[in-house]
């Protein structure tokens, strides 16, 4: 049995289906830790979140909601009795991310004090569990009571014994519940209402948090109040994120300038008349429709859908070809300083695909008893460049499966990404700072499908100086490089965990 102490309409029940569909196994866990605590700890979260985001807030009457309610209704009373609520409301009204994550901190500081043990003792809490189970069983008693006499059946007696029994020992523990609140410490409240004053300023604290995040992977902001409100989530005390934004950051800084630096490009002749929408390689017999008004749509339709015939060149050059397979090794000697960099390199090089509309697609390998974890960082390009799959990035952040290092199955799994249709003419980047066998029928066969599918493999070692291994007097890992030379089109050797260690492999992509 549920009882809500807010009263909602089918509007408001949406708009937190929403907000709890986005926010998923987070708040699962939230609430499985505070129904051990507080009865109805979920329906509390849901009246804490429409205290927030309704216009006009409603409170149902003590006399009209059951005991066990009582400790809900202090949490939620220190909210809207706050001398901050009113300005409060007007950053959460109707704003489903924000009122979702307002209610959300309210709930996890009153759970923190109610588990410190210092606002309530356990038996007190054990009271208010007992109360809410005796108020389910009587609901189910007296309902089965009254089916039993309308069937005339003999049980009938019984089960009014049982309820007048329940009725009893919930009268009991009602008392025991009235004081409990009755001696519930005003530190408990004050302190709930502290954190409702600061909510406005930390609400908008963790809204710019995300935008910045979000610039920093060269992304626009989440787009619905849902995608911000899980955003949001993920980055709310999130180092490990934040270290990467701000690497990220500097990476695709270092990314741009590389792509920007001239260089001589490979000797290359027009070999073909095919279809484009490359202007300096469009037939003048397509230009001449520019002049004509009658023509000028269907030229401007025929470039939007690359249909217009141009010349198609033929050469060496590699630079900007197509999609991008970026493998990151993610076994347990990454972690900490080299985990962050190989995935500010990730983005960086997400950041070289999105501005030539290329696809990005990162796998994250381990042991050979592992998975290669894929994340599609880029997302449909409609008419422009392709934008960032933002919860996909996320995702690759938080990625990091530990144990050994195999190099056969993620240089298999980008084999199989790049003979996708939407993949063929990409190239591949390797990371890893780990050694693994590549024994000579699976270089034969790799070499193979390299050669058919005409793709590039460039692999990066990282030789961090500051490890603990180097600084023991070991050797850097010569037969990693060894390994990856048997596939690479170059390997690369990095010392120095910055962004300008890898300018060449940026330049090359």
């Amino acid at each position: 049995m549920t009882f809500h102490l807010v009263r909602s309409d089918a509007y408001d029940r949406d708009a937190w289906a929403r907000a709890a569909r986005a926010l998923g196994k987070d708040l699962d866990e939230l609430c499985l830790r505070g129904r051990r605590l507080i009865p109805h700890f979920e329906v509390l979260c849901e009246d804490l979140f429409c205290a927030l985001f309704k216009l006009v807030v409603q409170i149902v009457p003590v006399a009209e909601a059951p005991r066990s309610t009582l400790l809900a209704r202090e949490v939620l009373g220190a909210l809207i009795e706050s001398e901050a609520f009113r300005e409060l409301k007007d950053e959460t009204a109707l704003d489903l991310a924000r009122a979702a994550q307002g209610a959300l901190i309210l709930a996890r500081r009153a759970l923190a004090l109610l588990k410190s043990g210092e606002v309530l003792l356990e038996e007190e809490l054990l009271t208010s569990q007992a109360l809410a189970k005796v108020e389910r069983e009587l609901a189910s008693k007296k309902a089965a009571l009254e089916e039993a006499e309308k069937a005339g059946s003999v049980i009938a007696e019984i089960l009014r014994e049982q309820v007048e029994q329940a009725e009893d020992t919930q009268a009991e523990l009602e008392g025991e519940m009235d004081q409990v609140i009755a001696e519930l410490p005003d530190r408990f409240k004050a302190e709930l209402g502290r954190t409702a004053e600061r909510l406005g300023t930390e609400l908008s604290e963790l809204e710019e948090k995300a935008q910045s995040f979000s610039r920093s992977m060269g992304a626009n902001g989440p787009g619905d109040a849902g995608a911000r409100l899980q955003l949001a989530e993920k980055l709310r005390g999130a180092k490990k994120l934040e270290q990467l934004a701000a690497l990220a950051g500097a990476f695709r800084a270092e990314a741009r300038a590389a792509r920007k630096k001239n260089r001589e490009r490979a000797s290359e002749e027009l070999y073909r008349v095919a279809r484009g929408r490359d202007l300096a390689r469009v037939l003048p017999a397509e230009l001449l429709a520019l002049g004509n008004p009658l023509r000028r749509l269907e030229f401007l339709r025929k470039m939007v859908e690359g249909e217009l015939q141009a010349y198609d060149l033929r050469g060496n050059d590699r630079h900007g070809r197509g999609p991008l397979v970026v493998c990151l090794d993610g076994s347990g000697s990454m972690a900490g300083d080299r985990e962050l960099w190989s995935k500010a390199v990730a983005l960086a090089l997400l950041e070289i695909a999105r501005r030539q509309n290329r696809r990005a697609r990162a796998l994250v390998f381990s042991g050979p008893e592992s998975p290669v974890h894929a994340f599609e960082l880029t997302g449909k390009a409609p008419g422009g460049r392709r934008p960032v799959d933002l919860p996909k990035v996320v995702a690759l952040a938080e990625c990091f499966p530990g144990g050994g290092t195999d190099f056969k199955k993620p240089l298999q799994a980008a084999v199989e990404v790049l003979s996708e249709s939407r993949y063929q003419g990409g190239d591949v980047v390797f990371i890893t700072d780990g050694e693994a066998d590549l024994d000579a029928s699976f270089v034969e066969a790799f070499m193979a499908q390299k050669k058919a599918r005409d793709f590039a493999v460039y692999g990066v070692v990282v030789d961090d100086p500051r490890s603990k291994n180097v600084m023991r007097g070991a050797l850097p890992p010569s037969r990693a490089i060894d390994e990856l030379k048997k596939v690479a089109d170059q390997v690369t050797t990095v010392s120095r965990l910055t962004a300008d260690s890898l300018r060449g492999v940026f330049e090359a992509l």
